[in-house]
């Protein structure tokens, strides 16, 4: 670690472009997936002609001492956009927008690998990808939803899924000329069809333990795990309901807004404008709570390390906005 750390300089001074070095690995975020993750990973892979180990992490330490090595790429975690050094996450304020739309790990893999020479199809899926992942509605965001469904409800490892999905992914990458062909073979994959019937049979399940929650839900629906089915209900919450609070598929609980509409990323109350954006220490002697770890550009998410601290901030929140 140390002298991957001490080679930080270097690369900072050095790298002109990450298509100089030859790339060894790839840092990503772990838990749960998302289309943009998977997309970017799929994307670099076919760029780079190889197949890349791929570690899952949020580990400081691992990100940045990959930050530090010129044969490591971060991709929807670090907390930086910089693709001269490898860098591509999007979760801080002011992070690119391009045509109005907000980028996500996989618009800023393609556009630093060249979307001008990609096929038009391939920029128009990317797009709608990065779309979904920042919260802007698009018409067309059923690939997303297809690749969010193959995350495991089954106790399989989350790595494991997303390596088996990332294949899948490329594969199709290689095959496709179009849009159109590129969702029908990734949907009809028959593993995919697999892990979405799996998915859709646990969000049923879900949907009957978060409705049942809701009837004795105040201002906060506090659950007791993590409900996959969350989004798709919690906007039937009462109208005195303004977020939800559940144990992190991560790490810590999560105060997430309610929706007003299913799956929407537009909620009764956002998290306070001025947290946006901030993550850990600075959070905490922001908000004043300690043990805060995150909060989603977007502030339709949060996170603490603490079920008391969630509800010290979602509590706080509400307190804010009156």
């Amino acid at each position: 670690m140390k002298n991957i750390l001490a080679n930080q300089q270097t690369k900072q001074t050095q790298i002109m472009t990450i298509n100089k070095y030859t790339i060894e690995r790839i840092v990503t975020h772990s838990a749960p997936f998302h289309a943009d993750d998977v997309f970017a990973v799929a994307l670099i892979e076919k760029a780079e002609m190889a197949t890349l180990q791929v570690m899952r992490t949020r580990d400081k330490n691992i990100l940045e001492a990959g930050k530090a090595d010129p044969h490591t790429i971060l991709v929807d975690v670090g907390g930086e956009y910089n693709p001269s050094q490898g860098l591509f996450d999007h979760h801080f304020v002011g992070s690119p927008v391009e045509n109005g739309v907000p980028l996500a790990s996989a618009g800023m893999v393609l556009n630093w690998y060249g979307h001008h020479t990609s096929e038009g199809w391939l920029v128009d899926v990317v797009r709608n990808i990065d779309a979904t992942d920042n919260g802007v509605k698009v018409p067309d965001w059923s690939l997303s939803l297809t690749l969010h469904k193959c995350n495991p409800v089954d106790g399989t490892s989350f790595d494991e899924r997303f390596d088996e999905l990332v294949i899948i992914v490329g594969n199709c990458l290689h095959c496709c000329s179009s849009k159109e062909e590129l969702v029908e073979m990734i949907e009809n994959n028959h593993q995919v069809e697999n892990w979405v019937m799996a998915h859709d049979e646990a969000q049923r399940a879900s949907k009957r333990r978060v409705k049942q929650a809701m009837k004795t839900a105040g201002d906060l629906l506090i659950l007791n795990q993590y409900e996959p089915a969350l989004g798709d209900v919690a906007h039937e919450a009462n109208s005195r309901t303004l977020f939800s609070i559940y144990p992190s598929p991560t790490d810590g609980f999560m105060v997430q807004q309610i929706p007003v509409e299913p799956n929407s990323f537009a909620g009764r109350l956002q998290l306070p404008k001025e947290w946006a954006g901030k993550r850990d220490e600075e959070l905490s002697e922001l908000v004043g709570i300690p043990g805060c770890i995150f909060v989603h550009p977007g502030r339709f998410i949060g996170g603490s390390k603490t079920l008391g601290g969630a509800v010290e901030m979602a509590k706080m929140a509400i307190e804010l906005s009156r």
